[in-house]
């Protein structure tokens, strides 16, 4: 396979691939997406391109990125980092990025995997988990407390007949 046919064959999975990848300069500047990226931006790829990756992300995640950042410019080994970045209409999307340095650390290779909806998915099993407790209380609560006020005789006065 010649040169061009490979570059080829790694632009078409770098785009077809349903993770983001985004390369940015030691600036944030970016150099490089792919349509993942462009698509949950609801923009182009041509748009993206020399924009600061801190314009995606949201102001609350800006210094944690930057941190992270640096410490991966050092050669720290590749970390993991959740992250919120603004959607094109307003929404947060939060994101697990995974950040590499290139060989001679002047640009960095990030993975983008939207968690968003694994997220939501969590936060109501776990809403669904304490409402299933809070029941099985209040269940138990009130089986307790029909225990105490049913009429009856006790274990004692049954154990003895009584004889005519």
């Amino acid at each position: 396979m010649n040169s061009e046919a490979v570059a080829e064959r790694y632009k078409t999975l770098f785009n077809l691939a349903p993770v983001g990848f985004v390369t940015i300069d030691r600036k944030g500047v970016i150099l490089e997406v792919n349509s993942f990226i462009a698509k949950l931006f609801g923009t182009t790829i041509d748009k993206l391109i020399r924009r600061n990756i801190l314009e995606l992300i949201s102001g609350d995640s800006h210094q944690t990125f930057l941190t992270w950042l640096h410490t991966t410019t050092q050669g720290a080994p590749p970390a993991e980092l959740e992250i919120f970045l603004n959607g094109d209409q307003g929404q947060i999307i939060q994101t697990q990025c995974f950040c590499i340095a290139s060989a001679n650390g002047e640009e960095l290779m990030l993975s983008l995997l939207d968690i968003t909806f694994r997220r939501q998915a969590d936060e109501r099993m776990h809403g669904l988990t304490q409402k299933l407790r809070d029941l099985a209380a209040h269940i138990e609560s009130g089986m307790e407390q029909e225990k105490k006020t049913l009429p009856g005789r006790s274990t004692m006065e049954s154990d003895h007949l009584s004889l005519p």
